[in-house]
């Protein structure tokens, strides 16, 4: 079970810790906090995924920089002191 959550996971390019979710409702029986059995495991790492995780992104990009930043920031440096 745990090698098809982490297949769905990645095909839904989750960012959860899959073993952690699984430990977890192993460790419950597979079972909600109200006590009701869990029949679809795919809803509670959805949740996860929501609460504990982010969907992947691209890696951020940095702002580009001007070239007359460092001057900018020495003048507001003089004008604050």
């Amino acid at each position: 079970m745990l090698i098809e959550i982490q297949t769905f996971a990645e095909q839904e390019r989750l960012c959860v810790d899959v073993q952690k979710f699984y430990d977890y409702y192993t460790e419950t029986g597979w079972m909600t906090k109200n006590q009701q059995p869990i029949t679809n495991w795919k809803s509670p790492l959805l949740y996860w995924n929501q609460s504990e995780g982010t969907p992947y992104k691209k890696a951020k990009q940095e702002a580009p920089r001007s070239e007359n930043a460092d001057i900018y920031e020495s003048l507001i440096g003089r004008v604050l002191l």
